[in-house]
């Protein structure tokens, strides 16, 4: 079970990089996921990164989202998605943190 449940995660991540790449250091890839998540875009790759700290979505609900083609929910508050988090909306801290772009959206959640 948890191994499938990992190898799922694992195409997600693939399905993220079709759609952003998976080379933090590219600006274009950091400007469409500014996008993606509603927030301004940077002109720069460091305040693209800035600004998608102060995102809060969840990395699960980003994938689904780009995948049905609806908007991303926004939680009001890193306190908000940190709770809603906990409730089982999450992605692997290893596996984020294989693509440059996820760790912008990484919260602590315990």
């Amino acid at each position: 079970m948890a191994r499938r449940k990992w190898h799922r995660y694992r195409e997600m991540l693939d399905q993220f990089d079709m759609n952003y790449g998976d080379d933090e250091s590219k600006l274009e890839g950091l400007q469409r996921l500014c996008a993606d998540c509603g927030v301004k875009i940077g002109p720069s790759i460091k305040q693209c990164k800035r600004i998608l700290k102060s995102a809060n979505v969840n990395i699960l609900d980003l994938i689904y989202a780009k995948q049905a083609g609806v908007l991303i929910q926004r939680h009001s508050s890193r306190g908000a998605l940190m709770d809603y988090t906990r409730n089982g909306m999450i992605f692997p801290k290893k596996l984020a943190k294989e693509n440059g772009f996820l760790t912008a959206l990484l919260v602590e959640v315990f």
